[in-house]
């Protein structure tokens, strides 16, 4: 077909349509089957969810999902190959002689049929399997490839991948198969043949002087079964498992080196599976993470400021399994002004989206009720509502006010403690209710604290309490207090975390981490 060109920023269309750039007339490719586009400096193929499928060095891309290619990758596409090659200069290959012209020299085709010797035969089979294997992605295609490989390379009727559910007493069968002429189904299996294996070496078992061990066994009548481990990481993740019975015969004397070898390659399949599965099960999180963190970003006030009668400083950072930290500070006019810091149960995005929805509902609710005890009363019906199994928040609101009165509710939050003017730290108050979204019955008392001007309320999320070393301690409250030295609210808030970060030994937390320091200034 000759080469087709495209240039840094432009795009390509391949597909049957006409208008195409790059037009491939026949019924396997879709109008628009795949797009090249580059971005950056990289190529890309991206497959238009087409029928057939796009196809790069064998592997079948995901629609719709830009997969990066590189020089010599092989694009194939219904019945075209591409072959991709990048820049202007791309590498030149080895040179043929043309010696079509030559005489005395004939090129015959090989047929391996009605002559093919049993190595032949396996090297062949083996092969097919390696084939197999490197151009599917799931796991049942890769277990059938293996189960016809040993059948056909073994002489065994019957044959199965297995892993343990708990140890060798009860094992699941991923996969099984048989011949045309098995007699019966490969639904029994030798426990001490699977334990033996366990151990990480191929084992055979076979009748001594006209005797198996077990009954299951015997009554089957199988007279010769091998089981081979294949080993990921250094544990036997699957087995391979064969068998013969009654009359059948035929089975090859080393049928479980051949075993051995399809092992040894399903090894390799299986742990770029695991590692794929892996590697989409990170890819997921990560998204689920970044969307969470987006979230309290979104609805965190700003780090510093100043609202009515008090002053604060928050510093909030995400841990490596984001949870739903929030801090909120609201004028409600007249002199007072609410504070609250939560902290919903539960990790990803949807503890995420929960912080923003009881933040979001709780600053509606002070602003309308005007009432402290109304408000977390309404909140805790309103996530009850919705009955969101192992959903709730741990809550502290307080309503501080002008005279320096603070009115607060602490619904199975604990953590925080007033610092006075003079440095002296007053005992913590302590939780007075349950977290908000478990009992639409619970009551939630206010309590009162009359705070001098100049007196800080420091209040923290576990993230910040619970944060554990190399040696597996928790920061602890008392550490978080000698990092509160009564200067600046900003470098105060920013000593917490630099403690923590080196308690922890590590930039990256465990679990969310919310520090705020609210600084009574009156009038």
């Amino acid at each position: 077909m000759g080469a087709y060109f495209v240039r840094p920023g432009d795009t390509a269309m391949i597909g049957r349509l006409p208008h195409c750039d790059i037009c491939l007339m026949h019924e396997g490719v879709s109008r628009r089957h795949a797009l090249v586009s580059s971005r950056g400096g990289q190529w890309f193929i991206t497959d238009q969810a087409s029928s057939g499928g796009t196809f790069i060095n064998g592997v079948k891309l995901v629609p719709h999902e830009p997969v990066p290619v590189s020089e010599g990758d092989l694009a194939r596409i219904s019945a075209w190959t591409f072959r991709v090659c990048i820049g202007e200069d791309a590498p030149a290959g080895m040179g043929t002689v043309d010696d079509a012209a030559a005489p005395h020299q004939r090129i015959s085709k090989i047929s391996s049929e009605g002559h093919t010797t049993l190595a032949g035969k396996r090297l062949r089979l083996l092969t097919q399997c390696i084939s197999k294997l490197g151009g599917t992605s799931d796991k049942p295609s890769i277990i059938n490839a293996v189960l016809d490989a040993v059948l056909q390379g073994t002489g065994y009727a019957r044959a199965a991948v297995l892993c343990l559910e708990r140890d060798a007493a009860e094992v699941k069968v991923l996969g099984s198969r048989q011949t045309r002429n098995a007699s019966g189904a490969p639904n029994t299996f030798s426990r001490s043949l699977i334990q033996a294996a366990a151990a990480g070496q191929s084992c055979v078992l076979s009748e001594m002087q006209g005797q198996v061990s077990s009954n299951s066994i015997c009554e089957m009548e199988i007279h010769s079964a091998v089981c081979v481990p294949v080993m990921i990481g250094g544990t036997a993740a699957v087995f391979i498992y064969l068998d013969a019975r009654a009359s059948e015969q035929g089975v090859e004397r080393d049928a479980a080196e051949f075993c051995e070898a399809v092992a040894s390659v399903l090894m390799m399949a299986w742990g770029n599976l695991q590692r794929a599965e892996l590697e989409r099960r990170q890819s997921e999180l990560t998204a689920e993470l970044d969307a969470a963190r987006e979230v309290q970003q979104t609805v965190m006030p700003s780090p510093v400021g100043r609202t009515g009668c008090v002053e604060y400083a928050v510093v909030s950072r995400p841990g490596v399994f984001v949870a739903g930290d929030f801090f909120d500070i609201i004028d409600l006019g007249a002199g007072r002004v609410a504070v609250c810091l939560g902290d919903v149960a539960g990790h990803g995005a949807g503890s995420g989206m929960l912080m923003a929805l009881t933040q979001a509902h709780l600053s509606a609710l002070l602003r309308t009720t005007g009432s402290l005890e109304a408000a977390v009363a309404g909140l805790n019906m309103y996530l009850c509502s919705y009955a969101l199994s192992g959903r709730f928040a741990s809550l502290w609101v307080g309503v501080f006010e002008s005279d320096g009165t603070l009115r607060y509710i602490d619904a199975g939050h604990g953590h925080w403690f007033v610092r006075m003017p003079d440095g002296s730290v007053g005992e913590d108050a302590g939780a007075c209710g349950v977290p908000v979204g478990i009992d639409d019955q619970s009551p939630f008392p206010e309590r009162r604290l009359q705070l001098p001007v100049g007196a800080r309320v420091v209040l923290f999320s576990d993230g910040v309490a619970e944060q554990r070393d190399p040696n597996a301690d928790q920061f602890g409250v008392a550490r978080i207090r000698a990092a509160c030295d009564g200067s600046e609210l900003a470098s105060e808030a920013a000593r917490i975390f630099t403690h923590l970060e080196a308690f922890a030994g590590r930039p990256s937390l465990d679990d969310d981490a919310t520090a705020a320091i609210v600084a009574v200034r009156g009038e």
